[in-house]
């Protein structure tokens, strides 16, 4: 069986992974390929492996599927579940203008073939890996996904090109390829091999938080975060209450965080680092402490699960902080947004006010992605906290914006600012 295989023209060796735990390999050489469709046809000596039945026709919307692969640079196999959604079939049709462009001038893949899009994303790897139904057919190929808004967005080819591929007298192209399709890691490439495509830090860093396994996913602009966001109107109010320029806004960054097996991706600010992580939540820290993130996310078969988690997660945080934290009404949910898609999100903010008269605010995300017609979900809960801060001194210093003495009180505030809307802007797949 060949699974996780990429090809990347220019490459001086292909490799070739058997087996599920052998970790036997082969030198392979490329005889044939569908340039704008990203499939090749590999021939390798000596293979053990046995063909594999393909399906032709089109997988239905809401169907079932299982991809296999090495993901991630893990040296064994794995599966994961994914589902065919709704839209359109045409790969133009799901990517953002600016990845539709990038695209369009590298030349690495036909914008207009035809594919099928997936829920429960793809991760680096899976590129070139079967998909199958829940028959044992593979009926499509693994082939690309956006890192565009960390919220992923991933396609597969059809097995139905299968055909065309062993007719095809077409010549490797020459793609530059983008930066913007993952690809399966290749340890062994030689120099300047796949450059722009594989980004090590960004497929191979694993973190556990609570019952989840979450990989980094890469540093994301605010405006790609807001890709995919359900609720783009509360982020513009909290944007203007915020009274900082729009270029200053338009100018955050973030690390971002995905669960390995979908679901919503936790955004922490650029200048955080996760410092804890492995325990019931992994914590983000930064500002010399006076603002933590933390995630955490758990499997769930119900959505009154799904709530019991939330609450716990809560109650959990509360009694770590020591504060008694009271609802903060200006940015609140009344009760969870469901989507078509099978997310629900629930946002909200709490202050709580010592005697000292500092204060601290914390921003709640609580999100749950349960595709339709799928026997199992998940939920990831995200809590920002800005600690201890002089609400007296805050209260001028926003009134009083030129008075010097302000000026690091008003670039807390930034920071601030843009941790809560990494928060708020942490959401799960839009179809």
């Amino acid at each position: 069986m060949v699974t996780a295989l990429h090809v990347v023209a220019g490459c001086a060796r292909i490799t070739v992974y058997w087996e599920k735990h052998s970790g036997v390999t082969q030198r392979a050489q490329i005889v044939r390929v569908l340039n704008g469709i990203d499939l090749a046809l590999l021939e390798a000596t000596g293979a053990p492996g046995k063909p594999l039945a393909a399906d032709a026709r089109r997988p239905r919307v809401d169907a079932q599927l299982e991809v296999l692969g090495y993901y991630l640079a893990v040296p064994t196999m794995d599966k994961k579940p994914l589902r065919v959604t709704f839209g359109s079939s045409r790969l133009r049709d799901m990517l953002p203008t600016h990845v539709r462009r990038e695209l369009q001038q590298s030349g690495a893949i036909d914008l207009d073939m035809e594919i099928v899009r997936l829920d429960g994303h793809l991760l680096p790897g899976l590129s070139g890996a079967p998909i199958f139904d829940v028959s044992g057919k593979v009926v499509a190929i693994g082939s690309g996904g956006l890192k565009s808004g960390a919220a992923s967005v991933s396609w597969a080819v059809p097995a139905l090109h299968l055909e065309a591929l062993l007719r095809s007298q077409e010549r490797l192209g020459n793609g530059q390829g983008s930066s913007n399709l993952f690809s399966a890691p290749l340890p062994d490439d030689g120099p300047g091999c796949g450059r722009g495509q594989h980004e090590p830090s960004a497929a191979e860093q694993l973190i556990i938080c609570g019952g989840a396994r979450f990989i980094y996913t890469g540093v994301r602009s605010f405006e790609e975060l807001t890709y995919g966001h359900e609720d783009l109107a509360s982020i513009e109010y909290l944007t203007n209450e915020s009274e900082l320029p729009i270029e200053q806004v338009m100018a955050f960054k973030y690390h971002t965080f995905q669960p390995v097996d979908g679901g919503a991706a936790v955004a922490i600010p650029d200048w955080s680092t996760v410092e804890y992580s492995g325990g019931v939540t992994c914590q983000a820290m930064g500002l010399g402490g006076r603002i933590t993130v933390d995630f955490s996310g758990f499997a769930i078969n119900s959505i009154q699960q799904a709530q019991a988690a939330s609450v716990q997660f809560e109650n959990e945080y509360s009694q770590r902080s020591g504060r008694a934290w009271q609802p903060y009404q200006p940015y609140s949910y009344v009760g969870p947004v469901q989507r078509a898609d099978g997310m629900i999100v629930n946002r909200k903010t709490y202050a709580a006010i010592q005697a000292d008269g500092l204060a601290s605010l914390a921003a709640v995300a609580h999100v749950s992605h349960w595709p339709p017609q799928a026997h199992i979900g998940n939920i990831t809960g995200i809590i920002g906290t800005f600690w201890n801060f002089n609400l007296e001194t805050f209260t001028y210093c926003e009134e009083q914006r030129y008075d010097p003495r302000c000026a690091p009180y008003l670039e807390e505030e930034k920071a601030a600012v843009q941790m809560i809307l990494g928060v708020f802007l942490s959401t799960a797949p839009l179809y």
